[in-house]
């Protein structure tokens, strides 16, 4: 299958901004001081044996791996797999005793039944197309296996978080011809149900929601903007004035705001 436009704008913007990811949702915590990527981790506490074999579908830098091994044991063995080969350099280095590799979901390199886990963190709602993605996810998985997704929806927040993104809606020109459509099904966990059901796939899904806080001043809200898909591709001055106002803001807040969305992790068993 051939590159799409969307894959050559995620991995020409994670090569380019590869602490994105971690600069965006990393400063968000639960009630309990959880990061993201620790929430979805956490699932596996009922899911994996301590020789569990994991997959990381879409797992960039690996910053996900840490969070699998403090969760599942040093002894579960952990795969990443990412379709930017910087992305994976970087995860090499990161977690030498793991093993990576590039590919894409829609045509995964492993054999049928290979792992007792599948999780992805904040990449399943972005892989077009959904079908064939869902097909593969179910073809490494063994019998009795899971697949565990992560995702927050920035179309339903509140607050000075709705307030920081409705800044950057009104400076972008127009939609990017580069973003696809996606299935809707893929950002519900009963259309993730669905998706797999599809395939023949009879795995039941079970959804967690957990609101995530962070409080930033004016430079930690540019940097959660500025990790966002497209913000880079605004002209020099649109991004300059975005930055003034996003300051201005945070000052008739009182010099600091406070984040706020809800991570959803949706478990097919």
């Amino acid at each position: 299958m051939a590159d799409s436009a969307w894959d050559e704008y995620l991995r020409t913007f994670h090569r380019d901004k590869p602490r994105a990811t971690d600069e965006g949702l990393v400063p968000f915590r639960s009630a309990d001081g959880k990061t993201p990527y620790r929430l979805l981790a956490d699932a596996l506490q009922s899911r994996a044996g301590s020789r569990a074999e994991i997959l990381d579908l879409a797992c960039g830098d690996g910053r996900l791996v840490e969070d699998i091994v403090a969760v599942a044991g040093p002894a579960a063995t952990v795969t990443g797999i990412d379709m930017s080969e910087h992305e994976i350099a970087r995860a090499r280095q990161r977690h030498p005793d793991a093993t990576f590799c590039v590919g894409r979901a829609q045509s995964l390199p492993f054999d049928d039944d290979s792992f007792d886990v599948v999780l992805s963190h904040f990449a399943f709602m972005l892989m077009v197309p959904v079908v064939s993605v869902v097909a593969e996810i179910s073809r490494v998985l063994r019998p009795g296996g899971s697949f565990v997704c992560a995702w927050s929806s920035l179309a339903r927040v509140e607050g000075d978080l709705a307030d920081i993104l409705r800044l950057k809606r009104e400076s972008e020109r127009a939609r990017p011809p580069e973003i696809p459509v996606f299935d809707p099904r893929q950002s519900t966990h009963e259309g993730i149900a669905e998706l797999f059901a599809q395939t023949g796939d009879p795995r039941r899904v079970s959804l967690r929601t957990v609101p995530v806080t962070c409080t930033v001043d004016a430079d930690g809200a540019w940097r959660f903007l500025d990790s966002l898909y497209f913000t880079e591709r605004l002209e020099d001055g649109i991004r300059a004035e975005l930055q003034k106002e996003l300051g201005a803001l945070t000052a008739a807040r009182g010099g600091s705001l406070r984040l706020q969305q809800t991570i959803q992790i949706a478990t097919l068993t």
